[in-house]
């Protein structure tokens, strides 16, 4: 039941995170995005990175619906290779933006970092399943797609930084680290508990 709880709040957060960014693709200028002139005068590149981040984002709740995976594990495969098409994009548009975002030379290694996350836990993932390895492959797409998560953290946390008074480079480049950082945690207690469950259904019965 709580797994199943989890799994129905995820995928609103994801719903209500793809439909807030049609906005950066509806207006021209960006100017209902109130972003800082930077991403403006970068529009096409920041707008390649929110489509393949949002891209990938929204296979998520699918992956990890068991019941889909197990009825419909073709298109479980189709939408691998599209998360992974996301995530190649996504990535490698981060590193560009990554060093001229907003927030000073804190926010651009931070950003920096989790692109560089997103594409090794990506390629650790691919590697694994190439190799037949199916519970490492879980647990890499897990800290893979946690880190895709971090970006809604983010903006979690710079809104929540402005509420509390901060503004401007300081919040973004706070926000830039414990965004991600949280959902990486998440993902890596989650793991933990996952494993040591497994471990005690696995284990045998005690002799009577």
């Amino acid at each position: 039941m709580a797994r199943r709880i989890g799994w129905i709040l995820m995928a609103l957060l994801v719903l209500v995170f793809a439909v807030s960014n049609i906005r950066f693709f509806i207006d021209p200028e960006f100017s209902t995005a109130l972003l800082p002139q930077v991403y403006i005068d970068n529009a096409l590149m920041v707008r390649i990175h929110i489509f393949a981040g949002t891209f990938s984002i929204l296979t998520g709740p699918f992956q990890f619906w068991a019941g889909f995976r197990n009825r419909h594990f073709k298109w479980h495969r189709l939408m691998g290779r599209f998360y992974l098409g996301g995530a190649v994009v996504g990535v490698s548009s981060a590193f560009y933006i990554s060093w001229i975002s907003f927030g000073g030379f804190p926010a651009h290694i931070g950003f920096f970092a989790l692109a560089l996350g997103w594409g090794g836990t990506t390629a650790m993932a691919y590697h694994r399943i190439r190799g037949g390895l199916w519970k490492f492959h879980r647990e890499w797409m897990i800290r893979s797609y946690s880190l895709v998560l971090g970006i809604i953290g983010i903006r979690f946390w710079f809104t929540i930084f402005q509420a509390l008074g901060v503004e401007g480079e300081p919040a973004f480049a706070a926000a830039a680290w414990i965004g991600w950082v949280n959902t990486l945690l998440i993902a890596e207690l989650y793991i933990g508990w996952y494993r040591n469950r497994q471990v005690t259904a696995d284990a045998p019965a005690p002799a009577e």
